[in-house]
């Protein structure tokens, strides 16, 4: 099964207010606004490469959130925006 991993070239400087995240990241050069969601996943990735179930299952005792389809989906599509962003890629 294909797990996800922070692009290893990349490394990260976090400011963070509240939910908000602020996210610079030194090998691009670019910076990203996060919510807590996406910021937690990033940094869940940033400790290891993970396999989608098992970034759902951590996510939702984090959230104390039922896995759902609309959960799944979530995760899918920013899982995908990150790697556009070159903040994420995923493994075979």
């Amino acid at each position: 099964m294909p797990s996800w991993q922070v692009t290893p070239e990349s490394q990260f400087i976090w400011h963070s207010w509240n939910n908000e995240h602020l996210l610079y990241n030194n090998a691009s050069g670019s910076t990203h606004l996060l919510g807590e969601a996406e910021a937690v996943l990033l940094q869940s990735l940033q400790k290891a490469p993970q396999t989608i179930p098992q970034l759902e299952k951590g996510l939702s005792e984090l959230f104390e959130a039922v896995p759902s389809e609309e959960a799944t989906k979530w995760l899918q599509n920013t899982l995908f925006q990150f790697k556009s962003l070159g903040l994420a890629t995923i493994e075979n």
